[in-house]
């Protein structure tokens, strides 16, 4: 089964922070190179703990830039910790103004590449909250949408079901005694035995029908 820890480490890591975590790093490694590698001076000899703490100021901040390119949440925080520590050391140095505005401008530019990748940012990533909330557009990422259907040209319409038929029922004969249709009631036997003859030639009753009704009509006599 697939975890959530696993499923954030199958996804890429933005270009942006890679780029970013790559030059920070290798301006720290310039910096701990020149403070290893440059001889003694006077200034050494006044203030003794600048040059060790800014190997170990740089050797945190390039540590904490791999902890975070490698998905650990507490990289980030040494990084920043690291920066402060910094900046308060150019602070007290008295160094001049443009050298106090590289370390904000670089803590700037990590913290801008730590979002960039919208629901997929390297900042969702460590805190565990990818694609939660996701900005959208406000990141450069368009928000998809569901594909639409292709429209059928020259398809003709559905054919309307045709309406429901109706059975034609046949009338069942009529049982012996009944009243036959088209007989009128009539008091005598004869003139309705009359009528029952033209009924049955007409076809409108069957002959069995027609004898029933004449038995019927005789026992009347």
């Amino acid at each position: 089964m697939l975890t959530q820890e696993t499923a954030v480490n199958e996804l890429p890591k933005p270009q942006v922070f890679t780029a970013v975590t790559v030059c920070i790093a290798l301006l720290n490694l310039i910096s701990i190179a020149q403070y290893a590698l440059a001889p003694e001076s006077p200034m050494d000899m006044v203030a003794p703990t600048v040059r060790p703490v800014s190997i170990a100021l740089g050797v945190l901040s390039i540590t904490g830039l791999s902890a975070a390119w490698l998905r650990y949440s507490w990289g980030v925080y040494l990084v920043a910790g690291s920066m402060i520590a910094a900046e308060l050391g150019i602070l007290s140095a008295g160094v001049a103004t443009p050298v106090l505005v590289i370390v904000p401008a670089l803590a700037g530019l990590y913290l801008w590449s730590l979002h960039v990748g919208g629901a997929h940012s390297m900042w969702r990533q460590l805190s565990g909250t990818v694609g939660q909330n996701a900005p959208g557009m406000a990141y450069g990422i368009q928000p998809t949408m569901p594909p639409r259907r292709p429209a059928t040209k020259g398809a003709p319409p559905p054919a309307p079901a045709p309406p429901p038929t109706s059975r034609p029922t046949t009338a069942a004969p009529a049982p012996p005694g009944a009243a036959t249709p088209g007989i009128a009631t009539s008091s005598d036997p004869l003139e309705r035995l009359k009528r029952l003859a033209a009924i049955r030639d007409a076809g409108v009753i069957t002959p069995q029908e027609f004898d029933a009704k004449k038995a019927e009509l005789l026992k009347q006599l």
